[in-house]
C-alpha cells in the first residue's frame, strides 16, 4: 500500500453526507451475438461533426449528464462544456458554455461520477504529482466548483498520464458498509495504480501499486477476465510491446499476476476489453503507436486467458494510433471499432461483420491524440464520438445520425451513469431489434426483468447468465430490472420500436 504524503484542500466547503451503498462491478462492452438483425445506417454519411474550439493540450475526457435532463455533458482536460441540446438537425450544434473547474490550477479531468451519494457527479483529475476531487460548490449548480487534493501519483514524461478506468479492484472494501468503485490510472513512469475512495471523498484517498513494470504504460482497461469474481486489468508489461493482463489477487496485500498474450510491432498504445467476435468470452483490442506502420488489431481469447499467445487478427496498419474505442454504432448486435490517428489525422470507423472481421466505412480529416470516447450525448439511443484534437486544440462531436431525428428521444433516468459508453451500475442496455432489449453484463446475473411503467412483468429471463434479450409488445415506457447477489439494479428507458 502507498499512503502518498500529499492531502490538502484547496478552496470551498465540504459537508460530510451518508451514502447510499452500492456494489460496483468493471463495466465491459459484450457483444450480443445478434447478426441477423437489421442494422442502422454505418458510412460515411452517418456522422455529423460539431466543433468546439479553443480546448487544450491534456488527455483527460469523459461524459455526464450533469443536468438529469437526457442530455450529457462533456468534460475535457480542464474544462466543462455544457450540451446545447436542441432537436433532429439542430440537436447540438449551438453553443457550447464552456466552464473552468479551476481557474487556479490546470487539472486533467478524466472521469466523473457520484462519489459521495448526493445524486450529483464528482470529478476525478490529475496534475501530478497532485491527483484531485472536484466537487460542486452549490448541488445542483455546475458553474463554480472546489478542489481537493486527495492523492499523488509521480509525474511522466507527459506529465499526466494517459490511461485511467474505474473498476472493483478491492471488493472487500475493507468491511465498509458504503462499497465505491476504485480508480485506476497508468503513469509513464513504468508504474499504475489504483485509488480507494475516503469516506469523506474530499478526504485522503489511499493508493495501492498494481505494477512497477510498465514502461510507458498509456493505455488500460478494466473487467474480470477470469471469470473469479475479482476485477482484472490490462496493461504493458515488462518491455513496452507486450500485450498484458494483470489477475487480481482477490485482496490489497497480494500480488497482481501479469500474464502477456502477445506482442506489438511497435509500442503499444491503446488496449480494451471487448467480445469482437460474439463468442462470449472477452478479447482485447489494441493499438500501436510512436512509429510508422502502426498495427490496430484483437488478440482472440483462447478460453483460458492465462496461456500465452494469443491468436492475433490485424485489423489495419496505419499511422499512430492513439485512440481506440469499442461500441455498437449501428446496434446489430456487434461491436465496431473507432480509431484516431495524431500526425496523419485521421478518425476512422470500423464495422465489424460478427466474427472480428472489420471493414472501415467512414474517415475523417481529423486530429485524435489520446482522447476519444464514445458516448450517447443526445439521448437517442446511439453511440456518438468525442474527439479531443491535440494539435489543433478543438474538440469534435461526432454525432451518430443513424437513429431518424424523428424519432422520440430517451426518458431521462437518475440511475449513477458511469463514464464511457453511457453505461450504468452493473448493466448496458442497448435496444437490439424493434421491441426488445439486449442486456449485456460484466459479471452473471440470476435474474433480468422487464416492467411497464405500472411496475406489471411483461417478459423476464433467469439463471445465471451475462446476456439476456428482454421483449416488449408495444412501444412505451418501460423498467429493467437486473439481480446480481443481493443487489438489484433497475433502469428507466423509452422504446420507441424506431431503431431502424
Amino acid at each position: 500500500m502507498d499512503s502518498g504524503n500529499n492531502f490538502s484542500r484547496e478552496v470551498g466547503m465540504h459537508a460530510k453526507r451518508s451514502r447510499q451503498s452500492a456494489v460496483f462491478a468493471a463495466f465491459v462492452i459484450i457483444g450480443s451475438a445478434l447478426s441477423s438483425q437489421a442494422a442502422l445506417p454505418f458510412n460515411q454519411s452517418t456522422w455529423k461533426d460539431i466543433a468546439i474550439p479553443g480546448n487544450d493540450w491534456y488527455f483527460g475526457i469523459t461524459a455526464i449528464d450533469l443536468r438529469h435532463d437526457g442530455y450529457k455533458d462533456i468534460i475535457c482536460n480542464k474544462n466543462l462544456y455544457i450540451n446545447p441540446r436542441g432537436t433532429g438537425a439542430n440537436s447540438m450544434t449551438g453553443t457550447w458554455q464552456k466552464i473552468a473547474l479551476n481557474p487556479n490550477v490546470n487539472i486533467d479531468c478524466s472521469l466523473a461520477f457520484d462519489m459521495d451519494g448526493d445524486g450529483e457527479p464528482e470529478i476525478f483529475g490529475e496534475a501530478l504529482p497532485n491527483v484531485y476531487m472536484l466537487k460542486e460548490h452549490t448541488k445542483g449548480s455546475w458553474t463554480q466548483w472546489d478542489s481537493y487534493i486527495v492523492q499523488s501519483a509521480p509525474a511522466g514524461g507527459h506529465g499526466n498520464g494517459q490511461g485511467w478506468v474505474i473498476g472493483d479492484f478491492d471488493p472487500t472494501k475493507g468491511g465498509a458498509s458504503v462499497k465505491l468503485p476504485e480508480i485506476l490510472i497508468a503513469c509513464e513512469n513504468n508504474a499504475f495504480y489504483y485509488f480507494t475512495i475516503a469516506t469523506n471523498p474530499a478526504s485522503q484517498w489511499t493508493r495501492f501499486t498494481v505494477s512497477s513494470n510498465a514502461p510507458n504504460n498509456q493505455g488500460v482497461d478494466a473487467a474480470d477476465l477470469d471469470g473469479d469474481g475479482f476485477v482484472d486489468c490490462a496493461a504493458n508489461y515488462a518491455d513496452g510491446n507486450n500485450i498484458a493482463w494483470y489477475k487480481n489477487p482477490g485482496n490489497v496485500t497480494g500480488t497482481w499476476t501479469p500474464h502477456a498474450v502477445g506482442r506489438t510491432v511497435q509500442p503499444l498504445d491503446r488496449m480494451i476489453f471487448c467480445d469482437l467476435n460474439n463468442d462470449g468470452k472477452l478479447d482485447i483490442a489494441y493499438s500501436e503507436s510512436e512509429a510508422n506502420g502502426c498495427q490496430v488489431g484483437w488478440m482472440e481469447n483462447p478460453g483460458d486467458p492465462t496461456k500465452p499467445n494469443w491468436v492475433k487478427h490485424v485489423i489495419t496498419t496505419q499511422d499512430g494510433t492513439y485512440s481506440l474505442r469499442a461500441a455498437d454504432f449501428d446496434l446489430d448486435g456487434n461491436l465496431d471499432l473507432v480509431t484516431g490517428e495524431t500526425t496523419n489525422k485521421h478518425v476512422r470507423f470500423w464495422r465489424n461483420g460478427g466474427k472480428g472481421n472489420f471493414t472501415q466505412v467512414a474517415a475523417y480529416s481529423l486530429d485524435a491524440h489520446h482522447s476519444c470516447i464514445c458516448a450517447d450525448l443526445d439521448g437517442d439511443g446511439d453511440s456518438d464520438v468525442i474527439v479531443d484534437g491535440w494539435f489543433d486544440q478543438t474538440l469534435h462531436v461526432l454525432r451518430n445520425d443513424g437513429i431518424p431525428a424523428n424519432c422520440p428521444k430517451s426518458v431521462a433516468t437518475k440511475l449513477q451513469v458511469l463514464p464511457e459508453a453511457g453505461m450504468g451500475i452493473g448493466i448496458r442496455v442497448g435496444l437490439a431489434a424493434p421491441l426488445s432489449f439486449n442486456i449485456s453484463l460484466s459479471n452473471p446475473a440470476q435474474s433480468f426483468q422487464l416492467l411497464n411503467s405500472q411496475g406489471m412483468l411483461i417478459d423476464q429471463t433467469t439463471g445465471t447468465m451475462m446476456n439476456a434479450m428482454l421483449r416488449a409488445k408495444a412501444a412505451g415506457s418501460y423498467i429493467i430490472t437486473v439481480r446480481q447477489g443481493s443487489s438489484l439494479f433497475t433502469r428507466n428507458i423509452l422504446l420507441t420500436g424506431c431503431n431502424k
